[in-house]
């Protein structure tokens, strides 16, 4: 039923190309197949959970509820009190993120060295909350406490480190009401697994205003003789966050979101980390068409590159029936194949890289097909 066309020039072409197809696609090689085990654990000694080599909390049901509450309040306020393992830490490391990859995000507070990165997604930014954003240099140190507040007021914004102000910057403007309600809060990582922060985490929250220095000087002085064993979400002047985590639990896979929300954000803390979780993320259509704007270059770097794939497998492979459903067939599982690969990888996987290397595969059948 199907046979091979005995013109070696063909085989070998096509052998070559996959050759070069798979140092394109998997460059520079640098497999961490340890990924796959998720290694965020709670704490023995204290409240908290540790990142001692790449892990992941993530939200595991919808956060249109938290959505609903920033894009309705009075700007943004996000608390942590967190210690780094080390100060070489790059991506940049996401502590907490409200994202879905590496490319689309709500906000996101990271750590690039000593530098805290901070993107925020306004009307005025692009869908990766950057150009502009903020970043604050020489503020992390080896396994030492920070306390980190980041405020907008959709005017200005303003970075705290330890109750003092460190930046307060004019650059972003408008509201939010750009952000996806499909993305997931996610902390000690991103949402596609690829960008681990490695540290301890005590408290996280996230308010729906912009709250004053002298709340946030209050709320350093109180978590700084409480951060061994906080109980609750501290309410400073009427300010109680919309979502909060103290991370108290000490066993489970559960965080318990214990903020004023109805809409409870509670975490999860998967067993394992799966490629395949990276490349599905999420199929909103709003989702797809933020990444398909941020990826065109990417996206059109893929289709072009199965062309010739598509082409070769063509002009190869004999068949009496639906010739072309065949190599889709055989096609779709090298696609699959490399965006798997490049999970474990400094690459990124994505769904839609995987359609796009569909729809070269695709044009380079119809190529072939008419050309003769």
């Amino acid at each position: 039923m199907i046979s091979l066309i005995s013109n070696y020039k063909v085989h070998i072409l096509l052998f070559l190309y996959l050759i070069s197809l798979s140092i394109v696609m998997l460059m520079p090689f640098d497999f961490d197949f340890s990924i796959i085990k998720n290694n965020a654990k709670w704490l023995e000694t204290r409240n908290g959970i540790q990142f001692h080599q790449k892990g992941k909390i993530i939200s595991k049901n919808n956060t249109h509820g938290l959505y609903q509450m920033l894009t309705k309040g009075d700007g943004l306020t996000i608390e942590l009190w967190v210690k780094p393992y080390k100060t070489f830490q790059h991506g940049p490391a996401r502590i907490i993120s409200y994202s879905i990859d590496p490319y689309l995000r709500n906000f996101t507070l990271a750590q690039s060295k000593d530098e805290l990165v901070i993107r925020l997604r306004t009307e005025t930014t692009d869908p990766n909350g950057i150009n502009p954003h903020v970043e604050v240099s020489s503020i992390f140190e080896a396994n030492k406490i920070y306390h980190i507040m980041v405020t907008y007021n959709f005017v200005r914004e303003c970075v705290f480190i330890n109750g003092k102000k460190r930046v307060c910057e004019g650059i972003l403007e408008g509201n939010f009401s750009n952000w996806d309600s499909s993305f997931k809060l996610v902390i000690g990582n991103e949402a596609s697994g690829n960008r681990p922060w490695l540290g301890e985490i005590y408290y996280a929250a996230i308010y729906d205003k912009a709250l004053s220095s002298k709340e946030i000087q209050k709320k350093y002085e109180t978590g700084l003789y409480e951060i061994e064993d906080l109980n609750e979400c501290t309410d400073i002047s009427d300010s109680i966050p919309a979502v909060c985590y103290l991370f108290n639990e000490k066993n489970g896979n559960t965080v318990i979101d214990t903020g004023r929300s109805s809409y409870k954000i509670n975490l999860h803390i998967p067993y394992n980390l799966y490629a395949i979780d990276a490349i599905l993320n999420t199929w909103s259509l709003k989702y797809i068409q933020n990444e398909i704007y941020k990826r065109k270059v990417d996206i059109a770097y893929h289709l072009f590159a199965f062309i010739p794939l598509g082409f070769l497998l063509h002009r190869l492979i004999k068949f009496r029936f639906r010739t072309i459903f065949i190599i889709l067939i055989l096609g779709l599982p090298i696609s699959l194949g490399f965006e798997i690969l490049q999970f474990f990888t400094s690459r990124e996987s994505s769904i839609i890289e995987a359609l796009a290397n569909v729809f070269g595969l695709s044009f380079g059948i119809v190529i072939d097909k008419y050309i003769r």
